[in-house]
């Protein structure tokens, strides 16, 4: 007797085993291999309503568990960059400085491009209209003695 996916009430254990594979990058066609099942079975699979919950379930589980880890080693980025900032080479004081002056909203360049409006319009001096009239002159009659 063959059960369509979509009456399959919850996932096994395999099935979350292809699914976390599959959320951590590798390829349907890799992960078919893996688990010695067809594409398109793999396919149908992906399909079912409760895969789909239970891999945005998972999946949000995944991105929790990230963010905390990024949120502790912040605390630890920040220690190194402060560290940098006594540093004995000037070099890495001033990409420390000029790295937590950025990331803290004081960035000189993008104050300026904030400050900035409008339009900037150039004109030629009035002089230089002559000088250029002068020599189209010149340049003229150097032609004609030609």
């Amino acid at each position: 007797m063959t059960t369509l996916i979509s009456d399959i009430d919850q996932l096994s254990a395999r099935h979350e085993a292809i699914m976390l594979r599959l959320l951590e990058g590798v390829l349907p066609r890799q992960v078919a291999v893996e688990f010695s099942i067809t594409e398109s079975r793999l396919s149908l699979l992906r399909s079912s309503q409760v895969w789909k919950q239970v891999e945005s379930k998972l999946r949000e589980e995944r991105r929790a568990s990230r963010q905390d880890k990024l949120n502790v080693l912040s605390d630890k980025a920040i220690d190194a960059l402060s560290d940098t900032v006594t540093d004995l080479d000037p070099r890495v004081r001033l990409q420390s400085a000029r790295e937590i002056l950025n990331r803290t909203g004081f960035n000189p360049a993008i104050r300026l491009e904030q400050e900035v409006s409008g339009s900037i319009n150039l004109y030629t001096p009035p002089h230089w209209e002559v000088q250029s009239e002068a020599n189209i002159g010149e340049l003229d009659s150097a032609i004609d003695s030609i």
